[in-house]
Formats: C-alpha cells, sequence, structure tokens
C-alpha cells in the first residue's frame, strides 16, 4: 500500500486521508527515509534549495483580550505598553524587503477599534505600494471580523 502512495506522490496525484494517515503510521525506518527522501524533492520542486528569511514587526504589545496564558493579556499591570506608529512600521517592512527578505508578519495583541483597524489597512497599502507587492505579509492581529479580514487581504496582507 505505502509504493501506491508514493507511486500517487511521484505521479503528482493528490492522497486522501486515508493515505496521509498511512504515511504519518509508518515506524520501519527504511520505509520513512524514503517518505522523507519523497519529501524533500516536492519540497525542491517547489521551492528550491534557497531558504527565505521572514521578519517580525512586533507593532503593538496593547490588546483588549484578557487570556490568562498571555503575558500581554490587558490585566498585566507589570507589561509596559507599545505601539510603532504606521511610519515605523513601513520602514523596518522596506528594510525586510531591501534586504531579500520573503516575508515579514505584523504582529500585534488584539484591537478591534477603527483607528486600529485603519492604521493597519494604511500601512498595508504603503507596504505594497512600496515593495511592489513583492514582500509577503502575513498578519497576526487578534480576532477581527470578516471584513477587517478582507480590507487587509485587499490592502496587502
Amino acid at each position: 500500500m505505502i509504493n501506491d502512495i508514493f507511486e500517487k506522490i511521484d505521479n503528482k496525484i493528490d492522497l486522501d486521508a486515508s493515505e496521509m494517515k498511512a504515511l504519518l503510521n509508518i515506524t520501519d525506518q527504511d520505509t520513512m527515509q524514503q517518505l522523507y527522501d519523497k519529501a524533500y524533492d516536492v519540497k525542491i520542486e517547489n521551492v528550491g534549495k534557497v531558504a527565505f528569511f521572514r521578519g517580525i514587526i512586533e507593532c503593538s504589545n496593547i490588546c483588549v483580550k484578557d487570556c490568562y496564558y498571555c503575558g500581554i493579556r490587558k490585566s498585566n499591570t507589570n507589561q509596559e505598553r507599545f505601539l510603532m506608529d504606521a511610519d515605523e512600521i513601513v520602514k523596518e517592512a522596506i528594510w525586510a524587503h531591501d534586504n531579500q527578505y520573503g516575508s515579514i508578519v505584523i504582529q500585534s495583541g488584539e484591537r478591534q477599534d477603527d483607528e486600529f483597524t485603519d492604521m493597519i489597512e494604511d500601512v498595508l497599502l504603503r507596504i505594497k505600494e512600496a515593495t511592489k507587492g513583492e514582500l509577503g505579509i502575513t498578519i497576526s492581529l487578534g480576532e477581527q471580523t470578516e471584513e477587517v479580514y478582507k480590507r487587509w487581504l485587499d490592502a496587502g496582507a
């Protein structure tokens, strides 16, 4: 059965859930090495041998949530709060692009206010324009409405 799955991989045929589960349950060392080799071939074919840097821009630690496990929860009064302004965020993103980073993550505590939403949208648009859309941008900005995510996606995230 595993050889049939390997053949599907070689022929670029999608695997179903049971086939993927079978791969995850491999325990034989030789078969596991075959799987590693197949995975490496897929990686080389899709992204090559180049490693890409991904920068993280922690733009704020202000958060409206009070998740007990989190160090930036709103009730943690021992945390010194900060918020980078839009120009700072854009400057750091352009630096990452100029230094050949493949992508960045813009990350912060969670806020849903209009001021924050608009600022992030502006930042994304400016980065997209300055880098001609070449810099991948992932956002980690907490839970938002579908409308806000759509705005940020359209702006370049």
